[in-house]
């Protein structure tokens, strides 16, 4: 249930204009992805700042 013909009509407006994009299939993005996802990044290069315990 839509709260009005407006918020109804946008709804189906975003749904008409959605496009599926598979990342996986694009080369190197699982690799950016998981790399991106621990704490501290994998590639110290992109924080400078931060401090590195060895």
């Amino acid at each position: 249930m839509t709260v009005s013909d407006e918020a109804r009509d946008k709804c189906t407006e975003i749904t008409a204009n959605i496009t599926y994009l598979e990342l996986s299939t694009y080369p190197g993005y699982m690799d950016s992805f998981v790399a991106a996802c621990f704490l501290p990044h994998t590639d110290a290069r992109l924080f400078p700042n931060s401090k590195q315990e060895i």
